[in-house]
């Protein structure tokens, strides 16, 4: 369960990064 909620918190992370960096690239090149 522990794994499930870091990758989840991961992924928001790195939503939020892309998002704020290009809002039409949705591509997770900060990864």
């Amino acid at each position: 369960m522990l794994f499930v909620q870091v990758g989840h918190l991961i992924q928001t992370t790195i939503n939020f990064h892309t998002n704020f960096a290009t809002n039409d690239n949705k591509k997770f090149e900060i990864y």
